[in-house]
């Protein structure tokens, strides 16, 4: 008897160790790669958002929509959609932690807790040297189309739905480039939808990193 129980015990160690080795490898080969990844991802965000910020702000004459930034956002959206397909989910997902992050990230794609983040611009605040008033039906156009989260994909500016945050950035600019207002209020109105754009994805990007630290310590758990 002493012995079977033994064996058992053994047997139950060699297990508990293959699915350690198991955990680890999973980690290694997929977990981390796809973190790493998808952080790459975000950096490229953040530091494509303060260039564009820092071209518009230092443009010197007029702004319309033919102004260089509107360009240099359709070319970073085609030449950086390879990285963020590496990281794009498709099909259904079930609850777990690996599918949490997985669902996380896919949310980050798409924006949509993103812009669920997002605050309304507070027009007299951010128009304090100005009239409010002016702007208002502007400002409640960006918004609205902050929160559609639907792109048409036959759009050039949206034909990515992975990129949604950068799509919506892109026709608010548009917007605010084509109307008949100053360019000290373009250029502060841009700042606002650039600023709160970053801001929803810093959001959106903690909660990725929430549930990519919950199932390294499922997988990893600290002895």
């Amino acid at each position: 008897m002493l012995d079977l129980i033994l064996k058992i015990f053994d047997r139950l160690i060699d297990l508990s160790k293959r699915r350690e080795q198991a955990n680890r490898q999973f980690f290694d080969d997929f977990v981390s790669p796809l973190f790493e990844q998808f952080e790459a991802v975000h950096n490229d965000y953040v530091t494509s958002f303060s260039g564009y910020r820092n071209l518009i702000n230092t443009s010197k004459g007029k702004i319309d929509d033919q102004h260089p930034v509107l360009e240099m956002m359709r070319k970073d959206s085609v030449f950086s959609a390879h990285n963020r397909e590496k990281i794009s989910i498709n099909g259904p997902l079930e609850r777990s932690a690996v599918s949490s992050l997985l669902y996380w990230i896919e949310e980050y794609l798409q924006c949509l807790s993103t812009f669920e983040s997002m605050q309304p611009i507070k027009i007299d605040e951010a128009f304090s040297d100005m009239k409010p008033n002016k702007y208002r039906i502007l400002i409640d156009i960006i918004q609205q189309l902050a929160h559609t989260k639907a792109f048409d994909p036959e759009r050039p500016e949206t034909e990515l739905r992975c990129n949604a945050i950068r799509s919506a950035v892109l026709e608010s600019l548009i917007i605010i480039f084509q109307s008949e207002i100053p360019v000290s209020a373009k250029k502060k109105l841009a700042s606002i939808v650039i600023d709160r754009g970053v801001s929803g994805l810093q959001y959106a990007y903690g909660r990725v990193n929430s549930s990519y630290s919950q199932l390294k310590t499922e997988l990893l758990p600290i002895k």
